[in-house]
């Protein structure tokens, strides 16, 4: 979906892994036509044998947001997805919405530890962040660090109730 330059919207999905976020960008990317970078398929792309390192996984934040600083800057609106755990990378994504001057939605994916669990070993197999073990997902759900801006949901909750949250808050006011 393409828009006039006033405005153009950033939507970042963030959470711990197995939290739901790209099922839900996916969906809500369905609804609005807007452009979404996964990190996870960037990376996969960039470094296809990667280890998940931070290195390896700096680079392709690195990428992700040129690539949407690009998309934003000629006028498409933009669905981000990522962990966004570490502070340099919340750092780096300030830059990018003051960069584009957009209005940035941010979606925390917030989930127990054992409903992250189930949905690891559902997954399992079919997804690129081989660096994942049930213990892993289940310490990265207990020990993610949720910020106070955006809006936070729970994913324990269906889809669709998830949605209806999401849905409401892209509706109103962007908040970074």
């Amino acid at each position: 979906m393409y828009c006039p330059m006033s405005e153009r919207q950033l939507v970042i999905f963030c959470g711990p892994p197995c939290s739901g976020k790209s099922t839900l960008a996916r969906k809500i990317q369905e609804e609005t036509g807007f452009k979404y970078l996964g990190l996870d398929e960037i990376q996969s792309r960039l470094i296809p044998k990667s280890t998940h390192t931070n290195e390896e996984r700096d680079i392709a934040y690195r990428e992700m947001h040129r690539m949407a600083e690009r998309l934003l800057v000629t006028g498409f609106n933009v669905i981000l997805d990522a962990t966004y755990a570490r502070p340099k990378m919340l750092d780096d994504l300030q830059k990018l919405i003051f960069a584009t001057n957009v209005a940035a939605f941010t979606l925390q994916c917030r989930v127990d530890p054992a409903t992250a669990i189930e949905r690891f070993w559902v997954r399992l197999g079919g997804h690129q962040a081989r660096d994942l073990t049930a213990a892993r997902v289940q310490r990265l759900a207990q020990e993610f660090h949720y910020r106070s801006f955006g809006l936070t949901v729970d994913t324990t909750r269906s889809r669709e109730e998830s949605l209806v949250l999401i849905r409401a808050y892209l509706d109103g006011k962007p908040r970074g």
